[in-house]
């Protein structure tokens, strides 16, 4: 798979993601019934008869794959890809609320919906694309190889969260998928039923599904004392507040509530959480996520 440039907002290298898909894609295809593996069950990549795509050669893969003429027409290393009956279809839905306006914490989602739509690819799945909010902004319908991975990679690029207003309902993007399908949501989870009615809803319409909840550093932690201004970036509006000791501590005891309810809602599900927040690298937080 080769991408000559990814546009500014998804500063991911080439070669990084090489190197994560290839030691991802094991994983993927031994994750648990938590919700990663490839349960719903049609082609992979793999030694089968019917072509799937070309890519680049990656370091210690079997010589037998490359495809010779395409390696002299391209002066590059280039490998065949056939399907077998194991690859799975994915939908990655995306959180593009105002509540993920934060640039960090942008960065980060949109660095590990590229390495996932990478690493499924790599794979021989199928992926879509869905960037929900108060509505569903940006989809593309899944699809296969390099071209389908630069359409999510420019679908992501051309987004920006607006800095108000909105909602987060990812239960609109179950129309976009059948039952056949496997789901990756990426979002704060910072509404106050942690979009439990949705979780539900888009949980009913997959195979399997997982989540990753992405966070920013203030959202992780509460450690402000004296003036502070809390401002609602749905709602648009701030207010202005002195926090002491006794303020901070029940924001904080409050934000862990709100977090630890957020995992048993989703466990109860069957769903894989993984949380992270702005400032970590995509491939901890992926293989952790996979590996988990």
């Amino acid at each position: 798979m080769s991408v000559d440039k990814l546009r500014k907002g998804l500063p991911i290298d080439e070669l990084r993601l090489r190197r994560f898909a290839r030691l991802a894609a094991p994983m993927l295809r031994g994750a648990s019934a938590q919700g990663i593996g490839p349960h719903a069950s049609r082609n992979r990549a793999g030694a089968g008869l019917e072509f799937l795509d070309l890519r680049d050669y990656t370091m210690g893969e079997d010589a037998r794959h490359i495809d010779w003429r395409q390696t002299a027409r391209r002066q590059r290393l280039v490998v065949r890809q056939y399907r077998d009956e194991t690859a799975s279809d994915w939908l990655l839905c995306v959180d593009g609320s105002a509540s993920m306006h934060d640039d960090a914490k942008w960065r980060l989602v949109t660095e590990l919906t590229t390495a996932l739509a990478y690493l499924f690819i790599y794979a021989g799945h199928s992926v879509a694309l869905a960037v929900f909010a108060e509505r569903v902004h940006a989809h593309c319908p899944a699809g296969r190889g390099q071209r389908q991975f630069a359409t999510i990679v420019r679908e992501l690029s051309a987004y920006q969260p607006p800095s108000r207003g909105g909602a987060s309902l990812p239960g609109l993007c179950a129309p976009l998928i059948g039952k056949t399908c496997n789901v990756v949501v990426l979002s704060d989870f910072l509404r106050e039923d942690a979009m439990n009615d949705d979780l539900h809803r888009l949980r009913a319409q997959v195979s399997t599904a997982s989540a990753i909840q992405v966070l920013a550093n203030d959202e992780t932690n509460v450690h402000t004392s004296g003036p502070a201004v809390i401002y609602d970036s749905e709602l648009g509006t701030e207010q202005r507040l002195d926090l002491g000791p006794a303020a901070t501590s029940a924001a904080t005891n409050t934000l862990d509530t709100h977090n630890r309810r957020l995992r048993e809602r989703v466990t109860s599900l069957g769903m894989r959480l993984s949380a992270c927040k702005a400032g970590d690298t995509w491939e901890r937080v992926l293989l952790a996520h996979l590996g988990a």
